[in-house]
This record gives structure tokens, C-alpha cells and sequence, in this order.
């Protein structure tokens, strides 16, 4: 997999400079927060699929579920997609708004590793009779399988940012930076980002675009301010 960019981000977060103040107590400081991050080509993608059928009893529309992820199971299947990567995800019989019918569902979660098929799985298995791709949320989903080892470059990358952030207000200040007094790490994560650059699937009538995964570290940091 190769890293499409670092980068450093500068000027969107809080900087705070303490000079020394009699009814302080303490060393002056200087307190910054840096933030790092890394943008990889994904190499695995969830995507979520359900069925959802009505009926007039609760067995009849099971059954028409039941046949139609049966059918998706068995193209998972025939697409080399390994059975620790399907997952049910949810399988649910209740009465519909209107309580006249029974409403059955059943969704299941799938790792797809090797992404040229993304496209191809997706419309076959609509074609099987998923009519639920995910719900309010994306029902396809992007990600790096070690993304440890970038947050490891990333938190880096946050560090850097952070000390030179604080040489430059220190020496905007007259003065210079001491030992590091604290360093914590802030949340930080990744997301989906699509761009034009984006490889895109067309194995079918159901076009998937890749994007780039974001994978992003925030640290804060106070230091001594020497006067």
C-alpha cells in the first residue's frame, strides 16, 4: 500500500503562552497542540447489506428473507469472500407502522479485501434481493488493515508539529523553549475522503470509489518558557 501524503496542519488549534506572573505559581510555559497525519489508498472495505421483507404472518416474511440471503450467501461465497468475513449483523421480525403486516429483516456486515470486486459484489448481491445498503449511515465503509503503524508515523508528525509550533511562539516572544513539562495524546482518527483521483469500479451498473483513508494523531504539549 502506498502513502499518497503527510502533512503537517498548522494554525487550527488552541495556543496558550503564560508568562511568569507573581501570583502564579510555577515556571512560565507554553502549552501547543500539533496534529499529524497520513493519507493511504484503502485495502479492505466493509460493506453492509440487509433484506427486508412483509408479509401477513412473521413466518411467511422470514422466509422470503431467508431465501433471498441465502441467494447473497451463497454469490459471497462464490466470490472467494472467507466465512470470518461475513457477519450478521442484525435479524429482526417486528410489525410494521401501520401493525397490518409483519416486517422481517436480516443484515450482515462484509470484509471485502480484495477491492476490484467491491463494484461487481455490490450489484450482483442487489440483484439477489439485498434491498438495504447500509441504513443512515455509508453502507459502504474504507479502511487500512495496520492502521497502527501510520498512527505511529502520524503521532510523530503531531510531535514535530508541536515543537516547532512552540519554538516559534517562544521566539516571537523574545524568549526559548525548556524541558517539555507534559505531553498527552488528543482523540484523533480516520475517515473516508473521495477525490477525483479516486479509482473507481465499474465491474458493474453499481460504480464504488475508493477515496483515500485519513489516519490522524493529535498530541498537546507544555513546555518551559525561558525567559
Amino acid at each position: 500500500m502506498r502513502i499518497l501524503m503527510a502533512m503537517l496542519a498548522f494554525g487550527f488549534w488552541s495556543t496558550q503562552v503564560f508568562a511568569t506572573d507573581p501570583v502564579m505559581t510555577g515556571p512560565a510555559k507554553v502549552v501547543v497542540n500539533g496534529v499529524g497525519e497520513i493519507v493511504v489508498g484503502p485495502d479492505f472495505a466493509i460493506l453492509t447489506l440487509g433484506v427486508t421483507h412483509e408479509a401477513n404472518t412473521a413466518v411467511k416474511a422470514m422466509k422470503s428473507v431467508s431465501a433471498d440471503m441465502t441467494a447473497i450467501m451463497k454469490t459471497l461465497q462464490k466470490e472467494s469472500i472467507a466465512e470470518r468475513d461475513i457477519q450478521t449483523a442484525r435479524v429482526q421480525v417486528q410489525l410494521n407502522n401501520n401493525r397490518s403486516q409483519f416486517r422481517a429483516s436480516n443484515q450482515v456486515k462484509v470484509r471485502v479485501r480484495d477491492l476490484p470486486k467491491l463494484g461487481r459484489i455490490l450489484g450482483q448481491t442487489i440483484a439477489d434481493g439485498a434491498n438495504q445498503v447500509g441504513g443512515w449511515s455509508s453502507g459502504v465503509r474504507f479502511d487500512v488493515s495496520d492502521r497502527e503503524q501510520y498512527k505511529a508515523a502520524t503521532r510523530k508528525i503531531a510531535v514535530q508539529n508541536a515543537m516547532s509550533k512552540a519554538k516559534d511562539l517562544a521566539e516571537a516572544a523574545g524568549a526559548s523553549i525548556g524541558n517539555i513539562i507534559e505531553i498527552k495524546e488528543g482523540s484523533g482518527g480516520g475517515g473516508l475522503r473521495v477525490s477525483g483521483a479516486a479509482r473507481i469500479g465499474l465491474c458493474t451498473d453499481v460504480p464504488v470509489a475508493e477515496g483515500e483513508v485519513t489516519i490522524r494523531s493529535r498530541v498537546e504539549m507544555v513546555f518551559e518558557l525561558l525567559q
